[in-house]
């Protein structure tokens, strides 16, 4: 979509603010979407406050839609054809590419963030044995890259024992596994502060 209208790729976080981007881009609202708030704490993380919000003003004037829709749905509306870019965690592209689309991933010249998750047995569960077996499968090394095999995920395992799934986006999954993270090892506001100040300097940019 962007060879066809002559433009190129962007490569940074920065190059988002760009007007040459102007209704190609989709992001999600981060009062909805737990991506968007990562996005917008990687942002303060890298650029610190002050210009992180600086770069947000001006991306939200390029955005195409700032809508409360799963990162996975607006990674799909990429891979379709509905937006030329989609700002989502690298493993849902991954996903699209896997499923034979035409998407590429950028991994962002600043360096990125990421999230980690995690499973938990609930104190007082009362089903405890499932759910220990739950936990075990979830350990199993050869169990979880089957899985991710068969359910096209790409997230990077944090467990080092776990191959990455294999597939087309193979090298994708190498390249976000290696990539710089956040440099900043400062903790970013609070998500109510972050919000907050969202709605009030971003969000209320006419469009």
């Amino acid at each position: 979509m962007l060879a066809k209208k002559n433009l190129p790729p962007p490569k940074c976080w920065a190059d988002l603010a760009k007007p040459i981007y102007k209704d190609e881009m989709q992001m999600a609202n981060p009062n909805a979407s737990g991506t968007a708030y990562s996005t917008i704490a990687t942002l303060v993380q890298i650029f610190g406050e002050d210009k992180a919000f600086e770069l947000l003003k001006g991306v939200a004037q390029e955005h195409q839609q700032l809508s409360a829709h799963r990162r996975a749905v607006r990674s799909a509306r990429s891979a379709r054809g509905e937006t030329a870019i989609a700002v989502t965690f690298l493993h849902d592209g991954m996903t699209e590419i896997a499923n034979g689309f035409p998407v590429k991933i950028v991994v962002p010249c600043e360096g990125t963030g990421y999230e980690v998750g995690s499973m938990s047995i609930v104190k007082g569960a009362k089903n405890l044995d499932n759910a220990k077996q739950v936990l075990r499968l979830g350990a199993d090394a050869r169990r979880r890259r089957r899985s991710a095999r068969r359910l096209r995920t790409f997230q990077v395992p944090s467990n080092k024992s776990v191959a990455s799934a294999a597939g087309r986006a193979e090298d994708g999954a190498r390249s976000s596994s290696s990539t710089t993270t956040s440099p900043n090892t400062a903790a970013p506001p609070s998500a109510s502060g972050i919000l907050e100040k969202w709605d009030r300097e971003v969000y209320a940019i006419p469009r």
